[in-house]
Formats: C-alpha cells, sequence, structure tokens
C-alpha cells in the first residue's frame, strides 16, 4: 500500500489555464531505491482526485535524497 509521505499540501501557484511547476523532496528516499509515487490534486473547495501513479528511479542529490518533479509527472498524463 502507499503511506502519505507528504502531510502538508503543497499550495497552488495558478489556475488550470496556466502552467505550472511545482518540485518537492522526498527526504525519506534512499538512493538506489525503486518508489511508487501516488498523485492527488485537491481543488479549493476540496475536491480530492488522483492523478497519476507512477514508478520512479529518479537520480540522487548531493544529499543522498531522491528529488521529484511533479510537472514532469504531470505532464505525461493522460487525462
Amino acid at each position: 500500500g502507499f503511506k502519505v509521505v507528504n502531510p502538508t499540501l503543497i499550495a497552488g501557484a495558478g489556475t488550470i489555464g496556466e502552467r505550472t511547476e511545482y518540485t518537492w523532496t522526498d527526504t525519506t528516499a534512499k538512493p538506489n531505491t525503486v518508489y511508487y509515487y501516488r498523485i492527488e490534486d485537491v481543488s479549493h473547495a476540496g475536491v480530492r482526485q488522483q492523478l497519476a501513479t507512477v514508478r520512479l528511479r529518479g537520480f540522487v542529490s548531493a544529499s543522498g535524497k531522491r528529488i521529484t518533479k511533479w510537472s514532469d509527472l504531470k505532464q505525461n498524463q493522460t487525462f
């Protein structure tokens, strides 16, 4: 199963018609490990929509933590 790795919402920075990039660092990730992330969108009205479940084995930063670029994940989704 999945577990919540980001307990607080990332504040929105635009509208549906604007391209906006978001980044977030998973501080629990370990190098050389495959992770599955489920992305959830929450509207201003509180409506939740699961956008993607993505398998990642991304690059690891100098501090040894995985870096996830949410805009790349959303860009590759078909709705």
